[in-house]
């Protein structure tokens, strides 16, 4: 019997150690964790990269993003035809697209969402995505009200017609993005359904369970594609305690971590995932209001910065003097460079005619809590005042505040991490063209927006130097000052969890994981 006592004895280990920390098994839930988050569940309104991962769950656009690579890939289109002018494209809807009350997912309910996202006052923040579509623009800012001239046409229920002003290469890849999903009619007006039973699902899960705590994702049963839906319950947990985060991740109670854990307590080999991100995070001016609309003023203020310090490769893995991230047959664009030039800037700001910075009025710095911004913040402000005669007040809010100060554009030079919306160099170029949404900044440059226009003419290699070379004016004119291009970092054991793969927006559809091999809790022995 003595041969039986080791096995007998894991088991009871392992048993006892589960239950003490509520360890899921292939037949329970899939349990990920997030740090505190409030979530938009309207999709008009959507802005975060939080909802994004969410949005995998519950809704589904036209396409979706392939798990791997991020191309487009069939969603409640079943296939899709472009015309030989690249301008006219025809999605054919699957009949059996349904929301999660049974009602039919139509192609007039693609139509009238993105009419309602366009409409002059909705205030939806990513409604410029649809400018690629013939009379979105004019109709977005509101010089005709006329929604029959958008290039969106619904011959039949399961039949949308998209014409564009002109080809757009990145317009499928577009249409992943979170916010461009459709609405049925009781939910495109409703005043208020957030995280309510009647959450207009039409994607792979529905919401089972929402509290302030967690949110309980179930198998959709109306789902068209549900058989391979193999995940049958997600619960996320809004818990910001990283010990605990890590733990419970070690004895298998947790399977996912995406924010808040502590690195020295993961226990589980090769569970650090960290990962090139198509995001940058840099600081940028307020570009729209004088002096600071003059590029030479803006420039000088950028070549008396520190920015080999500002960049330290200390802090960050990737340090960056350029805005759209490495992509393959990307061409460099021109930088300000690396290193700090106070005579430079001295030049500048005479021929502007503010010797020294003297008579510019003060440079009011508006950061997020946070060590990190105030390292930056510290550093622009001593360097300035040392370099220039010019005052430098920094503004330092709690992140709530800080978001609502930098809507109110109470701020001379600001800062914010943005990941791309989608996979194109353009997701990181179009926001700072005239009338954006977010294009906080207030740049304005019909030069940039001639080069841009004409980059939507070509394809491939070209096409991506005519981007570069916006890139390139829009570095050198010092709209923003880039300082890292920020991984992804996720806690997770590919060899428990199938279908999870790093890609540069860090999305990771919900619908294509599933239990792998289920390990054994770090520190049982293992047999």
């Amino acid at each position: 019997m003595r041969k039986y006592i080791l096995p007998l004895l894991f088991v009871l280990i392992y048993g006892f150690l589960s239950a003490a920390l509520g360890a899921a098994t292939h037949d329970d839930e899939y349990v990920v964790v997030l740090g505190p988050s409030s979530i938009e569940w309207n999709p008009l309104y959507t802005y975060s990269t939080t909802e994004a991962q969410l949005y995998t769950a519950v809704y589904e656009g036209l396409v979706v993003y392939d798990p791997r690579t991020l191309q487009p890939r069939p969603g409640v289109a079943s296939r899709w035809s472009i015309s030989e002018d690249k301008r006219s494209y025809t999605f054919h809807l699957r009949k059996d697209a349904r929301y999660q009350d049974g009602s039919p997912v139509t192609a007039q309910d693609f139509r009238e969402t993105w009419e309602l996202m366009l409409r002059q006052g909705n205030n939806s923040p990513f409604s410029f995505l649809l400018e690629p579509i013939q009379g979105a623009a004019d109709f977005r800012l509101g010089r005709t009200r006329d929604a029959n001239t958008l290039g969106i046409e619904t011959p039949d229920d399961h039949t949308l017609v998209i014409t564009l002003e002109k080809p757009a290469a990145h317009f499928l890849s577009i249409l992943c993005h979170q916010s461009l999903v459709p609405l049925p009619q009781g939910h495109r007006t409703a005043e208020s359904w957030n995280g309510s039973d009647e959450l207009p699902s039409n994607g792979p899960y529905r919401i089972a369970e929402y509290t302030d705590e967690h949110i309980v994702f179930q198998k959709n049963d109306q789902y068209w594609d549900r058989a391979r839906v193999l995940l049958p319950s997600i619960r996320v947990l809004f818990r910001e305690d990283p010990l605990k985060n890590s733990q419970e991740f070690n004895y298998g109670s947790v399977q996912w971590i995406m924010d808040s854990f502590d690195a020295e307590a993961i226990r589980i080999p090769g569970s650090l995932q960290i990962h090139p991100q198509f995001s940058t995070h840099y600081y940028f001016f307020r570009s729209a209001e004088p002096p600071w609309d003059d590029p030479s003023i803006r420039k000088a203020i950028a070549l008396a910065l520190p920015l080999a310090q500002l960049r330290s490769e200390d802090v960050y893995f990737v340090p960056t003097a350029r805005l759209v991230p490495e992509i393959p047959g990307y061409p460099e664009p021109e930088t300000l460079g690396t290193a700090q030039n106070a005579s430079a800037a001295r030049a500048l700001l005479a021929e502007a005619g503010y010797p020294l910075g003297r008579g510019l009025p003060p440079l009011r710095v508006l950061q997020p809590e946070g060590q990190e911004s105030q390292r930056i913040g510290t550093l622009i402000k001593e360097s300035l005042e040392d370099t220039l005669e010019l005052e430098v007040i920094l503004e330092t809010l709690p992140y709530a505040q800080f978001q609502a100060a930098q809507r109110d554009g109470s701020f001379t030079l600001s800062t914010i991490s943005w990941v791309g919306d989608f996979a194109d160099p353009l997701t990181f170029l179009n926001m700072w063209v005239t009338d954006n949404p977010v294009n906080i900044g207030g740049y304005a440059n019909p030069e940039y927006e001639q080069l841009l226009d004409q980059a939507s003419l070509l394809e491939g290699e070209e096409r991506f130097t005519k981007l570069s070379e916006a890139e390139s004016l829009l570095l050198t004119q010092a709209a923003l000052i880039p300082i890292s291009h920020s991984p992804s970092i996720n806690v997770i054991d590919l060899e428990e969890t199938e279908g999870w793969y790093p890609n540069a927006l860090d999305i990771h559809p919900f619908k294509n994981m599933a239990f792998a091999t289920q390990r054994a809790p770090y520190n049982v022995v293992r047999f």
